[in-house]
């Protein structure tokens, strides 16, 4: 795989990634909570990405902590349930399987940098917080190459494209691309937001001081560091033929696969878990995450409890 910041990529891919960036900023408009029960499950978890919603300083990362809750389980992970209910994760190419949702760790570690940011005395200067971002964006771009750099595709099948990892030796129907520009418009929106709000591109103009708004003025931060992963080429590897098809068939889940359950998080699991069923039933879409049946386990992965036993 090379690297070609003024490559476009395949047309699919690039279309796939612009989806899936489109989708992440629209998924982070989340509407605040209406009820007392949600807020309680809301704190909880904030907690954990240590976040204190009850905080002076912090009420407004509120809509931040429920962006994270509501986060989409990305591709590369399959979500399984083990005898009490209670969902684990595991990576494709990987027997080891977590309690923690993959996106906790993104949101926990932005979280982390926001707080500081704000908390520094004198408060950072807009040109000093623009290069803080630019290097964290950089540096997660950086991660996001190293990790692609097993992957070469895509393939033709029956079924449709494929891509296939040389070092997992695994195969999946999802462009890896995709994944890392999800994740990398997340980290940018973020940030925008709560760091950067004179140049976050939602900010509109004000009618009474007559600023333009933030994106007549102030370009893609992604774009103008030219970090988007479609301008990676994943290169096709010799003998094609002899690349193996991902080993489920390419099919449609439910949408609640698509947002993880979020399974012994709250003290309010069992009643949101019915809701969860019935709003589930007879609704499908595309989504990326996905809900595995156990007899569908990677062979020697198991719930972290009976890793941890074993």
């Amino acid at each position: 795989m090379s690297a070609e910041d003024g490559g476009t990529g395949a047309s699919s891919d690039g279309d796939d990634a612009q989806a899936a960036v489109a989708l992440a900023v629209n998924n982070s408009a989340v509407e605040p909570p209406t009820t007392v029960e949600l807020y309680g499950d809301l704190h909880e978890y904030g907690l954990s990405l240590g976040v204190d919603l009850d905080a002076e300083g912090e009420e407004d990362l509120l809509k931040a902590v429920e962006e994270a809750f509501n986060a989409p389980l990305p591709s590369s992970w399959t979500e399984y349930m083990d005898e009490s209910g209670r969902a684990y994760y595991v990576k494709e190419g990987s027997t080891q399987s977590t309690w923690e949702h993959p996106m906790d760790g993104v949101y926990r570690e932005l979280l982390d940098l926001i707080r500081k940011v704000r908390a520094e005395r004198p408060k950072p200067s807009e040109a000093q917080r623009t290069e803080l971002v630019r290097e964290h964006l950089r540096q997660a771009h950086e991660t996001a190459k190293a990790e692609l750099a097993g992957w070469s595709g895509p393939y033709a099948s029956e079924q449709g494209e494929y891509y296939y990892n040389d070092v997992l030796k695994v195969s999946t129907w999802e462009c890896p691309v995709t994944e890392w520009e999800a994740e990398l418009a997340i980290r940018h929106a973020l940030l925008l937001r709560y760091l950067l709000p004179e140049q976050d591109p939602s900010v509109m103009s004000s009618p009474s001081n007559g600023r333009r708004s933030a994106s007549s003025s102030s370009p893609n931060m992604l774009q103008a560091l030219r970090l988007q992963l479609g301008n990676l080429h994943l290169q096709r590897e010799p003998g094609a033929d002899q690349i193996p098809e991902p080993s489920t068939a390419r099919s449609y889940v439910t949408a609640r696969s698509g947002t993880s359950s979020r399974s012994g998080r709250s003290k309010h699991k069992d009643r949101k878990d019915k809701k969860s069923r019935r709003d589930e039933e007879g609704h499908v879409s595309k989504s990326k995450g996905h809900r595995g049946r156990l007899e569908d386990l990677p062979e020697g992965a198991s719930s972290p409890e009976k890793s941890r036993g074993s």
